[in-house]
């Protein structure tokens, strides 16, 4: 005997915001922020003393989703959907171009969250040694780009499911509203990296000088 759920119902929608990207994607988008916020800024401090840590937490959070939906779902759905697209059975579109980019992107995502994730800890950390540690860490922005190519397609995907099988409704306009909310995130995080760029370089041409 089977029970029907509502997925919508506002009692199940707790259970899927947790096991979601939602809170994770949060807390990327935090350590993200705190590594680009001016030093001189009054959130600087407090935001680094915890960054750490709640990268390691992001990492914990992610790595489940990493592996039922982006492995889990390579095995049940990617593998058929290319054999598909190969046999001309799945017409090449849109729809098909988003999907190849959220699992390609979610391939570069797990690979880089084990890595990034066990050397954040002490011990590997302390065994790399700072500079190695650094050099490596550059990574974590491959890591983010790749993130948000992910969050932004799968959004696009689910507002083409929507819009093919029902039409616009508010689930449609939820992905939409979400796919702008990461675009403005990404454009602000830019923003603040570039500042800080131009003030080293600045830094360092007015020390030289």
């Amino acid at each position: 005997m089977f029970v029907e759920v509502d997925y919508h119902a506002w009692y199940i929608i707790p259970f899927r915001v947790s096991f979601s990207a939602v809170i994770p994607a949060a807390i990327w988008m935090y350590v993200m922020y705190a590594g680009v916020i001016p030093k001189g800024h009054s959130f600087k401090k407090p935001m680094m003393s915890v960054r750490t840590e709640l990268s390691i937490l992001a990492v914990i959070w992610s790595l489940p989703q990493a592996i039922i939906y982006t492995l889990g779902g390579t095995v049940v759905a990617f593998i058929p959907f290319m054999i598909d697209l190969i046999n001309g059975v799945e017409a090449f579109g849109y729809s098909s171009l988003t999907t190849i980019i959220t699992y390609l992107s979610g391939y570069i995502n797990f690979v880089l969250l084990v890595v990034l994730g066990w050397t954040s800890m002490k011990k590997p950390k302390a065994k790399m040694g700072m500079a190695k540690w650094r050099k490596l860490q550059r990574w974590a922005y491959l890591f983010y780009a790749s993130c948000f190519a992910q969050w932004i397609f799968i959004a696009v995907r689910r507002a083409i499911g929507h819009a093919a099988h029902d039409g616009v409704h508010f689930y449609q306009t939820t992905e939409i509203i979400r796919v702008i909310i990461y675009i403005v995130v990404l454009v602000g995080y830019l923003a603040l990296m570039y500042k800080r760029e131009s003030h080293k370089k600045k830094a360092l041409a007015e020390g030289s000088a």
